[in-house]
């Protein structure tokens, strides 16, 4: 059975773990709890509960929102639960929570926009951005370093949701 929760402030741990796995340049779990403090930061952890009750963290998504904007900080699902739709499940969360924003702050708010770049090179991931609406709108020059260090740039892309 597939979970899905808010991330809270004790979960630093589980998020340097998983990130770790997913990323050459990764962040450590005083990185993570120095996010999670701020109520500015969400996010979601998906899993998966094996039949013996055991619960199996597969991936998060990590969000901050200013004022009309979401930005994703950071999104993996490691590498072995990956192509089972847990990354789609962490996407519609976010978008699902942008509208719930929108609605409760129309008074304020048209609309909200999503941003989060990502490698150029990361395939999958543009293909599944783009499958949820986001477009490009920039490109950020040598923006990751990968383990061998060279450089890599990176597409700035943007989902807009409005009412």
């Amino acid at each position: 059975m597939i979970f899905l929760r808010n991330i809270n402030t004790d979960d630093s741990n589980i998020l340097a773990e998983i990130h770790k796995a997913c990323f050459d340049s990764c962040w450590d779990k005083q990185s993570f709890q120095n996010m999670l403090i701020d109520p500015a930061f969400f996010g979601f952890i998906v899993g998966k509960e094996e039949t013996n009750n055991e619960k199996i963290n597969c991936g998060f998504i990590l969000c901050r929102r200013t004022l009309d904007e979401i930005d994703i900080i950071t999104f993996c699902v490691l590498p072995q639960h990956r192509r089972f739709g847990f990354g789609k499940l962490l996407i519609v969360e976010t978008v699902k929570k942008a509208g719930m924003i929108l609605k409760d702050e129309s008074d304020i708010l048209e609309i909200i926009k999503i941003f989060l770049e990502v490698a150029e090179n990361n395939i999958p991931a543009i293909n599944l951005y783009k499958t949820f609406g986001f477009n490009k709108v920039s490109k950020r020059p040598k923006y990751y370093t990968e383990k061998n260090g060279s450089a890599i740039d990176a597409y700035v892309m943007v989902l807009t949701i409005n009412d």
